[in-house]
Protein backbone atom coordinates (compact mmCIF):
# COMPACT_ATOMS: atom_id res chain seq x y z
CA UNK A 1 0.00 0.00 0.00
CA UNK A 2 2.82 2.37 0.85
CA UNK A 3 4.55 1.82 -2.50
CA UNK A 4 1.27 2.34 -4.33
CA UNK A 5 0.64 5.64 -2.56
CA UNK A 6 4.10 6.90 -3.43
CA UNK A 7 3.58 6.00 -7.06
CA UNK A 8 0.15 7.69 -7.05
CA UNK A 9 1.57 10.82 -5.39
CA UNK A 10 4.35 11.36 -7.93
CA UNK A 11 2.10 10.50 -10.90
CA UNK A 12 -0.53 12.99 -9.84
CA UNK A 13 2.08 15.70 -9.21
CA UNK A 14 3.50 15.26 -12.70
CA UNK A 15 0.02 15.37 -14.29
CA UNK A 16 -0.97 18.57 -12.50
CA UNK A 17 2.35 20.16 -13.47
CA UNK A 18 1.86 19.27 -17.15
CA UNK A 19 -1.70 20.58 -17.50
CA UNK A 20 -1.58 23.69 -15.31
CA UNK A 21 -2.00 27.14 -16.83
CA UNK A 22 0.64 29.88 -16.96
CA UNK A 23 0.70 30.64 -13.23
CA UNK A 24 3.28 30.05 -10.53
CA UNK A 25 4.32 26.67 -9.22
CA UNK A 26 5.44 26.52 -5.58
CA UNK A 27 7.67 23.92 -3.98
CA UNK A 28 8.07 24.13 -0.20
CA UNK A 29 10.34 21.97 1.99
CA UNK A 30 9.42 22.42 5.66
CA UNK A 31 10.14 21.27 9.20
CA UNK A 32 7.93 21.33 12.28
CA UNK A 33 6.67 19.63 15.41
CA UNK A 34 3.75 17.20 15.66
CA UNK A 35 1.53 17.38 18.76
CA UNK A 36 -0.49 14.18 19.23
CA UNK A 37 -3.86 13.70 20.86
CA UNK A 38 -3.79 12.93 24.61
CA UNK A 39 -5.41 9.57 24.05
CA UNK A 40 -2.98 8.70 21.30
CA UNK A 41 -0.49 5.95 22.16
CA UNK A 42 2.37 7.76 20.44
CA UNK A 43 4.11 10.88 21.76
CA UNK A 44 4.95 14.24 20.24
CA UNK A 45 7.79 14.36 17.73
CA UNK A 46 9.60 16.39 15.08
CA UNK A 47 8.34 16.25 11.48
CA UNK A 48 9.46 17.27 8.03
CA UNK A 49 8.07 17.17 4.53
CA UNK A 50 7.61 18.83 1.18
CA UNK A 51 4.64 20.50 -0.58
CA UNK A 52 4.16 20.98 -4.28
CA UNK A 53 1.52 23.60 -5.23
CA UNK A 54 0.11 24.06 -8.72
CA UNK A 55 -2.16 27.09 -9.26
CA UNK A 56 -4.92 26.53 -11.82
CA UNK A 57 -5.95 30.20 -11.48
CA UNK A 58 -4.24 33.09 -9.74
CA UNK A 59 -6.05 32.26 -6.47
CA UNK A 60 -6.96 28.55 -6.57
CA UNK A 61 -4.52 25.66 -6.74
CA UNK A 62 -3.93 22.03 -5.86
CA UNK A 63 -1.43 20.87 -3.25
CA UNK A 64 0.20 17.47 -3.14
CA UNK A 65 2.48 16.66 -0.23
CA UNK A 66 4.57 14.12 1.61
CA UNK A 67 5.36 14.27 5.32
CA UNK A 68 7.29 12.15 7.81
CA UNK A 69 6.99 12.28 11.61
CA UNK A 70 10.28 11.05 13.08
CA UNK A 71 10.66 8.62 16.01
CA UNK A 72 7.24 8.85 17.63
CA UNK A 73 7.78 7.15 21.00
CA UNK A 74 5.21 4.89 22.63
CA UNK A 75 3.94 6.75 25.68
CA UNK A 76 3.74 3.66 27.87
CA UNK A 77 7.15 2.36 26.83
CA UNK A 78 9.71 4.97 25.56
CA UNK A 79 12.03 2.19 24.38
CA UNK A 80 9.90 1.78 21.24
CA UNK A 81 9.53 4.45 18.56
CA UNK A 82 8.05 4.52 15.06
CA UNK A 83 8.13 6.70 11.97
CA UNK A 84 4.89 7.95 10.41
CA UNK A 85 4.62 8.59 6.64
CA UNK A 86 1.77 10.74 5.35
CA UNK A 87 0.62 11.44 1.79
CA UNK A 88 -2.07 14.06 1.20
CA UNK A 89 -3.97 15.94 -1.51
CA UNK A 90 -5.49 19.37 -0.77
CA UNK A 91 -7.38 22.18 -2.43
CA UNK A 92 -5.49 25.45 -1.91
CA UNK A 93 -7.08 28.91 -1.86
CA UNK A 94 -5.06 32.11 -1.38
CA UNK A 95 -5.85 35.84 -1.21
CA UNK A 96 -3.48 38.04 -3.28
CA UNK A 97 -5.28 41.35 -2.68
CA UNK A 98 -4.54 42.02 0.99
CA UNK A 99 -0.84 42.88 0.78
CA UNK A 100 2.15 42.67 -1.54
CA UNK A 101 4.22 41.17 1.29
CA UNK A 102 1.90 38.74 3.12
CA UNK A 103 -0.44 36.32 1.29
CA UNK A 104 -2.75 34.27 3.57
CA UNK A 105 -4.12 30.93 2.39
CA UNK A 106 -6.05 27.87 3.50
CA UNK A 107 -5.77 24.26 2.30
CA UNK A 108 -8.11 21.37 3.03
CA UNK A 109 -8.39 17.81 1.86
CA UNK A 110 -7.36 14.34 2.93
CA UNK A 111 -4.62 11.74 2.87
CA UNK A 112 -3.28 8.42 4.05
CA UNK A 113 -0.75 7.67 6.81
CA UNK A 114 1.46 4.62 7.27
CA UNK A 115 2.92 3.79 10.69
CA UNK A 116 5.88 1.62 9.68
CA UNK A 117 5.53 -0.37 12.90
CA UNK A 118 3.18 -2.31 15.11
CA UNK A 119 -0.24 -2.45 13.41
CA UNK A 120 -1.96 -2.10 16.80
CA UNK A 121 0.02 0.97 17.85
CA UNK A 122 0.34 2.64 14.45
CA UNK A 123 -2.28 1.21 12.08
CA UNK A 124 -2.57 2.63 8.56
CA UNK A 125 -5.39 5.19 8.43
CA UNK A 126 -7.13 7.63 6.13
CA UNK A 127 -7.26 11.14 7.57
CA UNK A 128 -8.65 14.57 6.76
CA UNK A 129 -6.65 17.74 7.23
CA UNK A 130 -7.04 21.51 7.39
CA UNK A 131 -4.14 23.94 6.96
CA UNK A 132 -3.99 27.68 7.68
CA UNK A 133 -0.87 29.54 6.63
CA UNK A 134 0.63 32.63 5.05
CA UNK A 135 3.37 33.37 2.56
CA UNK A 136 5.77 36.15 3.62
CA UNK A 137 7.63 37.51 0.59
CA UNK A 138 11.43 37.62 0.72
CA UNK A 139 12.04 38.39 -2.95
CA UNK A 140 10.45 37.61 -6.31
CA UNK A 141 11.25 33.90 -6.02
CA UNK A 142 11.47 33.07 -2.29
CA UNK A 143 9.04 33.40 0.57
CA UNK A 144 8.74 32.17 4.15
CA UNK A 145 5.67 29.98 4.81
CA UNK A 146 4.57 29.31 8.43
CA UNK A 147 1.59 26.93 8.74
CA UNK A 148 -0.65 25.33 11.34
CA UNK A 149 -2.18 21.96 10.40
CA UNK A 150 -4.91 19.85 11.94
CA UNK A 151 -5.27 16.14 11.07
CA UNK A 152 -8.10 13.95 12.27
CA UNK A 153 -9.01 10.27 11.95
CA UNK A 154 -11.03 7.54 13.66
CA UNK A 155 -8.99 5.18 15.83
CA UNK A 156 -10.49 2.54 18.13
CA UNK A 157 -13.90 4.18 18.07
CA UNK A 158 -12.33 7.47 19.13
CA UNK A 159 -11.75 10.63 17.15
CA UNK A 160 -7.99 11.33 17.26
CA UNK A 161 -6.60 14.73 16.21
CA UNK A 162 -2.97 15.76 15.65
CA UNK A 163 -1.75 19.34 15.43
CA UNK A 164 1.35 20.23 13.49
CA UNK A 165 3.16 23.56 13.43
CA UNK A 166 5.64 24.02 10.56
CA UNK A 167 7.75 26.63 8.84
CA UNK A 168 8.97 26.24 5.26
CA UNK A 169 10.88 28.04 2.53
CA UNK A 170 8.85 28.37 -0.67
CA UNK A 171 10.46 28.61 -4.08
CA UNK A 172 8.26 30.02 -6.88
CA UNK A 173 8.83 29.15 -10.51
CA UNK A 174 6.96 29.10 -13.81
CA UNK A 175 5.98 32.80 -13.60
CA UNK A 176 6.17 35.18 -16.61
CA UNK A 177 9.29 37.30 -16.77
CA UNK A 178 8.82 40.82 -15.34
CA UNK A 179 10.50 42.47 -18.33
CA UNK A 180 8.01 40.81 -20.66
CA UNK A 181 5.13 42.25 -18.63
CA UNK A 182 6.60 45.76 -18.87
CA UNK A 183 6.99 45.43 -22.62
CA UNK A 184 3.34 44.38 -22.98
CA UNK A 185 2.19 47.40 -20.96
CA UNK A 186 4.27 49.70 -23.14
CA UNK A 187 2.63 48.34 -26.29
CA UNK A 188 -0.88 48.66 -24.88
CA UNK A 189 -0.51 52.17 -23.44
CA UNK A 190 2.01 54.18 -25.40
CA UNK A 191 1.33 53.04 -28.96
CA UNK A 192 -2.41 53.92 -28.94
CA UNK A 193 -1.58 57.41 -27.57
CA UNK A 194 0.74 58.08 -30.50
CA UNK A 195 -1.88 56.83 -32.94
CA UNK A 196 -4.57 59.10 -31.44
CA UNK A 197 -2.29 62.14 -31.71
CA UNK A 198 -1.67 61.43 -35.38
CA UNK A 199 -5.36 61.06 -36.12
CA UNK A 200 -6.46 64.20 -34.31
CA UNK A 201 -3.62 66.61 -35.07
CA UNK A 202 -1.28 65.53 -37.81
CA UNK A 203 -3.66 63.94 -40.32
CA UNK A 204 -5.85 67.06 -40.89
CA UNK A 205 -2.72 69.13 -41.48
CA UNK A 206 -1.31 66.64 -43.98
CA UNK A 207 -4.67 66.54 -45.80
CA UNK A 208 -4.84 70.32 -46.05
CA UNK A 209 -4.35 71.07 -49.74
CA UNK A 210 -4.60 74.60 -51.13
CA UNK A 211 -5.98 74.67 -54.68
CA UNK A 212 -4.24 76.67 -57.34
CA UNK A 213 -6.05 79.99 -57.71
CA UNK A 214 -5.65 81.48 -61.18
CA UNK A 215 -7.90 84.49 -60.60
CA UNK A 216 -8.24 86.22 -57.26
CA UNK A 217 -11.31 88.10 -56.03
CA UNK A 218 -11.13 90.83 -53.40
CA UNK A 219 -14.60 91.89 -52.20
CA UNK A 220 -14.56 91.13 -48.43
CA UNK A 221 -16.97 88.21 -48.89
CA UNK A 222 -14.65 85.28 -48.06
CA UNK A 223 -14.80 83.40 -44.74
CA UNK A 224 -13.47 80.12 -43.37
CA UNK A 225 -16.29 77.90 -42.19
CA UNK A 226 -15.22 75.79 -39.18
CA UNK A 227 -18.56 74.34 -38.05
CA UNK A 228 -22.21 74.03 -38.96
CA UNK A 229 -25.21 72.74 -36.99
CA UNK A 230 -29.02 72.97 -37.02
CA UNK A 231 -30.31 76.15 -35.42
CA UNK A 232 -30.77 75.76 -31.66
CA UNK A 233 -33.87 77.83 -30.87
CA UNK A 234 -33.32 77.57 -27.09
CA UNK A 235 -29.69 78.73 -27.24
CA UNK A 236 -28.89 82.45 -26.80
CA UNK A 237 -26.67 82.45 -29.88
CA UNK A 238 -28.56 79.87 -31.90
CA UNK A 239 -25.53 77.56 -31.63
CA UNK A 240 -25.20 75.21 -28.65
CA UNK A 241 -21.49 74.32 -28.68
CA UNK A 242 -20.20 77.19 -26.54
CA UNK A 243 -17.03 75.28 -25.73
CA UNK A 244 -16.00 75.31 -29.38
CA UNK A 245 -16.76 79.04 -29.66
CA UNK A 246 -14.57 79.67 -26.61
CA UNK A 247 -11.79 77.63 -28.23
CA UNK A 248 -11.94 79.85 -31.33
CA UNK A 249 -11.63 82.96 -29.16
CA UNK A 250 -8.74 81.45 -27.15
CA UNK A 251 -6.71 81.10 -30.38
CA UNK A 252 -7.26 84.77 -31.21
CA UNK A 253 -9.81 84.37 -34.01
CA UNK A 254 -12.96 86.42 -34.48
CA UNK A 255 -16.03 84.43 -35.46
CA UNK A 256 -19.49 85.24 -36.66
CA UNK A 257 -22.65 83.14 -36.71
CA UNK A 258 -24.56 83.01 -39.96
CA UNK A 259 -28.05 81.56 -40.32
CA UNK A 260 -28.82 79.93 -43.66
CA UNK A 261 -31.51 77.71 -45.11
CA UNK A 262 -30.60 74.51 -46.94
CA UNK A 263 -32.46 72.83 -49.78
CA UNK A 264 -34.59 70.69 -47.42
CA UNK A 265 -35.93 73.83 -45.78
CA UNK A 266 -34.12 73.37 -42.48
CA UNK A 267 -32.20 76.28 -40.97
CA UNK A 268 -28.52 75.84 -40.07
CA UNK A 269 -26.07 77.98 -38.14
CA UNK A 270 -22.65 78.37 -39.74
CA UNK A 271 -19.62 79.34 -37.63
CA UNK A 272 -17.43 81.56 -39.81
CA UNK A 273 -14.00 83.10 -39.24
CA UNK A 274 -13.29 86.27 -41.16
CA UNK A 275 -14.03 88.04 -43.35
CA UNK A 276 -10.98 88.02 -45.58
CA UNK A 277 -10.63 90.66 -48.27
CA UNK A 278 -9.35 88.28 -50.96
CA UNK A 279 -9.86 84.64 -51.84
CA UNK A 280 -6.12 83.86 -51.77
CA UNK A 281 -5.82 85.38 -48.31
CA UNK A 282 -8.56 83.09 -46.99
CA UNK A 283 -6.85 79.99 -48.39
CA UNK A 284 -3.55 81.20 -46.96
CA UNK A 285 -5.03 81.01 -43.41
CA UNK A 286 -7.02 77.80 -43.95
CA UNK A 287 -4.34 75.26 -42.98
CA UNK A 288 -3.35 77.09 -39.78
CA UNK A 289 -6.97 77.33 -38.61
CA UNK A 290 -7.53 73.62 -39.25
CA UNK A 291 -4.45 72.81 -37.19
CA UNK A 292 -5.28 75.17 -34.31
CA UNK A 293 -8.92 74.10 -33.96
CA UNK A 294 -8.47 70.43 -34.91
CA UNK A 295 -11.50 70.44 -37.17
CA UNK A 296 -12.37 70.22 -40.83
CA UNK A 297 -12.73 73.63 -42.44
CA UNK A 298 -13.12 75.17 -45.87
CA UNK A 299 -13.37 78.57 -47.57
CA UNK A 300 -16.93 79.89 -47.75
CA UNK A 301 -18.18 82.92 -49.69
CA UNK A 302 -21.18 84.94 -48.60
CA UNK A 303 -22.97 85.82 -51.74
CA UNK A 304 -24.71 89.17 -51.71
CA UNK A 305 -23.15 90.28 -48.39
CA UNK A 306 -20.17 92.42 -49.26
CA UNK A 307 -19.03 94.40 -46.29
CA UNK A 308 -15.72 95.41 -44.80
CA UNK A 309 -16.75 95.78 -41.16
CA UNK A 310 -17.93 92.35 -39.98
CA UNK A 311 -17.28 91.73 -36.29
CA UNK A 312 -17.70 88.64 -34.16
CA UNK A 313 -20.68 88.28 -31.87
CA UNK A 314 -20.13 86.85 -28.40
CA UNK A 315 -22.42 86.81 -25.40
CA UNK A 316 -19.76 88.38 -23.14
CA UNK A 317 -19.36 91.38 -25.52
CA UNK A 318 -22.74 93.03 -25.76
CA UNK A 319 -21.24 95.99 -27.63
CA UNK A 320 -20.31 93.81 -30.63
CA UNK A 321 -22.59 94.13 -33.61
CA UNK A 322 -24.53 91.10 -34.80
CA UNK A 323 -22.98 89.81 -38.04
CA UNK A 324 -24.78 90.32 -41.28
CA UNK A 325 -27.12 87.51 -42.22
CA UNK A 326 -28.28 86.77 -38.63
CA UNK A 327 -31.88 87.48 -37.71
CA UNK A 328 -31.91 88.93 -34.16
CA UNK A 329 -35.29 87.32 -33.46
CA UNK A 330 -33.85 83.76 -33.21
CA UNK A 331 -31.02 84.88 -30.93
CA UNK A 332 -33.38 85.79 -28.09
Amino acid sequence: MKQFLRYLFFSFSFTIFAFAQDYRYNITPYIGYNFTDKEYWLGDSFAGGINFDTFLTNSVGIRTGYERVFSMQVKDDPRYSYHMDRFYLNLLVRNNTISNVVTPYVAFGGGYENGNGNIYLTPDKWFYNLTVGSSICINDRLSLSPELKMMGRKRSHNHVVDYLGTVGLTYKFGAPNIQVRERIVQQRVEVPVERIVKQRVEVPVMMCQIPKITKDYCDNSYYIQVASAPVCSSCPLGYKNRKFLHKIKSHGYDYSLFKTRIASGQYYTKVLIGPYRCKKTAYKHLCKIKKDLGCDAFVYRKKGHHTSAHKSYHKHHSTHSIPAGINPSWLK
